[in-house]
């Protein structure tokens, strides 16, 4: 009896260990896909398998994939596999990940981090409460909220302004006076975060009394604040440019501006964003200055097709249409004969088929020019008056 009590014990134990093994190689393999595995689906579900199985192991893995892979759905499941791991070593990174802007593609990490600190508890709240005071503002609302899940409520005036300017109550902000006006500062400097929660700010900081410091806080000031005629009156095309970059509707100001922005203008000309090149483009032709003329031109061999159309839609208001198709007979392009065929000017479009003519081009439709690419889509195509044209040899 003694014998077989032994036996069973021995197999019970070796039953055990192979589970242990086993169990580990999982973990391993796992965490393996999770480092290297080249489908991102994959690395999501081994994210997701390693917060079912709680090891620590697994923490410092998913650590890394939540703060640096590069797919939104990776990064998601490793916030919520460590939720469920519950360690405090994540409380750290999880914050790092409270980040609500510029896109709302990191809505779906950020939900996660959310509620991963929340699952971890009161031990993440102190760094949250700390967080929340010393953090960028495109921190500060997945923050906030996270407190608010947690049942928190700010106990110090230093805390209510953090929790109020976190959850955009701006005007709230006011019962505090000049104690608020440093964090609303904060928020006139952070241009990742929506113009309108800017603007908010700058309302708000405005009626508190603030007065800039220097010129360079002026400019954010009156840009954030939307006080295009006071820059005009300024003469500085600079900071209205530069709101144009983060969003805001300055060209009626800059067009205003006449001669004054042509210089800088002509700059953003040349910069790596085809938007903004386009609307210097349109502004340029608005101003009709003409200093513009040569450095249009160049733009009508830009690879952004827009932004070419930008180009010849400013040099029609600025040149003459004897001198453009001069220009297209002695420096002209593909890409210059199409801009001149997009537009409903006879004169344009006759330089354009000669010039094609002469250079061995055939001008199809978008619909025929589809369809020698792929049959498939020139279905459901309906051509209209003014439909782009395109150049083929």
């Amino acid at each position: 009896m003694n014998s077989f009590i032994k036996f069973l014990t021995i197999i019970l134990v070796n039953i055990s260990l192979a589970n242990i093994v086993t169990a580990q190689t999982d973990i391993n393999d796992l965490i393996r896909k999770l480092q290297s595995a080249a489908n991102y689906k994959d690395r999501a579900a081994a994210a997701e398998e390693l917060g079912r199985l709680k090891d620590d192991k697994a923490l410092d893995p998913l650590i890394t994939a939540l703060l640096k892979d590069q797919y939104i759905n990776v990064r998601e499941k490793a916030a919520e596999a460590l939720g469920l791991i519950g360690d405090p070593k994540a409380i750290k990174p999880l914050i790092a990940s409270l980040y609500m802007y510029p896109f709302l593609d990191r809505w779906a990490v950020m939900r996660e981090a959310v509620e991963a600190l929340v699952k971890i508890g009161e031990q993440a709240k102190a760094p949250l409460i700390s967080a929340l005071k010393s953090e960028r503002p495109t921190f500060k609302f997945g923050i906030a909220k996270t407190l608010e899940m947690m049942g928190w409520k700010p106990a110090t005036k230093e805390e209510d302004i953090a929790y109020l300017a976190g959850t955009v109550q701006f005007a709230a902000l006011e019962k505090h006076g000049a104690a608020s006006i440093s964090t609303l500062v904060a928020y006139l400097h952070e241009e990742m975060i929506p113009s309108d929660h800017r603007y908010a700010a700058a309302q708000t900081i405005e009626k508190l009394g603030y007065k800039p410091p220097n010129e360079s806080e002026l400019n954010i000031y009156l840009v954030a604040g939307r006080k295009w005629d006071e820059l005009i009156k300024m003469g500085k095309p600079e900071p209205l440019i530069a709101a144009m970059k983060l969003g805001e509707n300055t060209v009626d100001a800059l067009v205003k501006m006449g001669s004054k922005v042509v210089n800088a203008l002509l700059v953003t000309l040349k910069d790596e964003n085809p938007y903004f090149r386009g609307r210097a483009a349109w502004i340029l032709g608005e101003i009709k200055d003409k200093r513009a003329i040569l450095p249009l031109i160049a733009l009508l061999t830009d690879q952004e097709e827009r932004v070419r159309l930008f180009a010849i839609q400013a040099l029609i208001k600025l040149e003459s249409e004897d001198k453009l198709v001069e220009k297209l007979n002695t420096k002209g392009s593909e890409d210059m004969a199409e801009s001149f065929l997009y537009f409903n000017n006879p004169k344009l479009i006759q330089a354009a088929k000669d010039w094609a003519s002469k250079n061995g081009y055939r001008i199809l439709s978008i619909l025929e020019f589809s369809a020698t690419a792929d049959p498939l889509l020139a279905e459901g195509i309906e051509l209209k008056p003014g439909s782009r044209l395109r150049l083929v040899r």
